[in-house]
């Protein structure tokens, strides 16, 4: 029979009794471990009081009973005490090398698990040996020990590797993983060299594990017949991290395994590459020379577009001739055949509706969904941020709600022209979408950028845009009161930091309200 150990790292952890007690209670003959490494709780960890809602310690116990009625061993259970404070990932390491079973499933000791929640787990790995598996996730009150119905599967990350929940297609295979519970084989763990020993505390573990095992002929797969509950914890309760360490971490996966990408990693967390402290990569890097198959472009393209994003796009049309298409009066004076002279044309919201665009520019999710619905476009033309704004002017993830297949590209803090360093993303977000659009124009390769129209200039109240369809809400030109000279003059400012900057990339910067 396939065995299976299960690891866990602690530090006070306060539901480690709980949670062996739900493992003894509704697993499968197959755990043949449960091993808990210490990393030096301010109370040490005794297992030999241990009940888990029983009579008598549970290392006392000779047998279980399973669902089924089968009679068989409790499995070894065993505490090693780490001399000194190691980090999560230092201490999963020690388990999971101290095991001897076939399968390691790597558990927070805050998890209720479901029923029946190994044997699939079992199955899945012993077709692939080289496979990670994930079970589906809900959240779980510890304090009443009690699960929420919803399940969580998919996950991802963005460029500052940062990890998130991603849209669930319904498909077994996921880029990513998160940390709290996850299951491999011993030989793949043995042959791939564990978790990076090199990184510090806790952070990214899962994002580098998950990414070596992908590049390195794996996979990673959520197991939708097995559900585990897990407690999420708000803030940093155990560990006290100073960002340092997580900064360090991200930087050792970037330097090893994204290839020319790295530069996208540093230029998101706006750090010149070779400024972060990354210790010694020569394992990893060894690692990578023996083991890696497929290219981290392989995982953009097959595994995560919305990673690729723009930056398949950068640089596209060197020294190119682009328009933008703002909302404003001259759009009123701009026929199809004036935008002919020009490389691309890049559309602002509803203007796509009026004319041929060739990329169109959102942050609002009003607009993406109507240029979306009206068939004018495939969704790879629709450029939006990693968060739209949900129609309330706040930021809400909801891009992946709608279509998988955005283009997706990451959006700069308001009123700060930070994301001006350079050509890339983030891109500048001061007060309009059409600020956005301009610096995107940049990336593409511009050399001039003529942008029609402007919200910049006032128009007698009640003039609409008569070329723009309905489904251009707004209706009217802005009307003269103190609050809207506020915020044109906010959008004016972007504008001269716009024009600042394009000078001194050598980008020639047009505007016209009238023609």
């Amino acid at each position: 029979m396939t065995t299976v150990a299960v690891i866990m790292s602690a530090l006070n952890e306060e539901y480690i009794e709980q949670t062996i007690g739900t493992l003894l209670a509704r697993s499968s003959a197959h755990l043949s471990e449960i091993i808990i490494v210490d990393d030096c709780s301010d109370v040490p960890v005794d297992i030999s009081t241990y009940k888990c809602g029983g009579d008598e310690p549970v290392v006392l116990q000779s047998a279980r009973i399973t669902q089924d009625g089968e009679e068989f061993s409790s499995p070894c259970m065993r505490c090693i005490r780490n001399n000194e404070r190691l980090g999560l990932i230092r201490s999963r390491n020690i388990g999971a090398r101290a095991a001897s079973s076939d399968i390691i499933i790597s558990m927070d000791p805050h998890i209720k698990v479901d029923p029946n929640w190994l044997p699939p787990i079992v199955e899945r790995l012993e077709a692939n040996y080289k496979c990670i598996g994930i079970p589906l996730t809900r959240g779980l009150n510890a304090e009443r020990w009690e699960e929420s119905p919803n399940k969580d599967a998919k996950t991802a990350w963005r460029w500052d590797l940062d990890f998130y929940w991603a849209n669930d297609d319904k498909t077994d295979l996921s880029p990513a993983m998160a940390g709290h519970c996850f299951a491999f084989t011993k030989r793949w763990f043995d042959e791939s060299g564990g978790l990076d020993d090199g990184m510090e505390k806790w952070g990214g573990e899962n994002i580098e594990f998950s990414l070596r095992t992908w590049l390195c002929g794996g996979s990673v797969e959520i197991i939708r017949e097995s559900t585990t509950a897990h407690w999420f914890k708000t803030g940093f309760v155990n560990y006290s991290m100073d960002g340092r360490s997580l900064l360090h971490n991200k930087a050792r996966i970037a330097e090893v395994w994204l290839d020319e990408y790295k530069d996208v990693f540093y230029q998101t967390l706006r750090k010149k590459p070779g400024s972060v402290e990354v210790g010694d990569l020569s394992k990893m890097k060894d690692i990578k020379r023996r083991l890696q198959v497929r290219p981290f472009q392989w995982y953009v393209d097959n595994l995560d577009p919305s990673l690729g994003g723009v930056m398949k796009l950068r640089n596209k049309w060197p020294n190119g001739n682009i328009a933008v298409l703002g909302a404003g009066p001259s759009l009123d004076h701009t026929s199809a055949e004036m935008l002919k002279c020009y490389d691309v044309v890049i559309g602002v919201n509803w203007t796509a509706l009026a004319f041929d665009c060739d990329f169109v520019v959102f942050h609002d999710i009003k607009p993406a969904k109507d240029v979306l619905d009206s068939g004018k476009y495939r969704p790879e033309q629709l450029l939006v941020p990693e968060k739209l704004k949900d129609g309330t002017g706040r930021f809400a993830d909801l891009a992946s709600n709608i279509s998988n297949d955005w283009t997706v590209y990451r959006l700069g803090a308001q009123d700060n022209d930070g994301s001006l360093k350079n050509k890339w993303p983030p891109f500048f977000h001061h007060a309009t979408t059409v600020h956005t659009a301009v610096h995107f124009a940049t990336f593409l390769g511009a050399n001039r950028v003529m942008l029609f129209g402007c919200d910049t200039k006032f128009a007698p109240d009640g003039r609409s845009h008569t070329k723009l369809v309905k489904q251009y809400r707004r209706g009217r030109y802005w009307p003269q009161n103190k609050d809207s000279e506020k915020y044109l003059a906010r959008i004016q400012r972007g504008y001269d930091m716009l024009r600042k900057r394009l000078r001194e990339w050598n980008v020639s910067f047009l505007r016209t309200d009238y023609l």
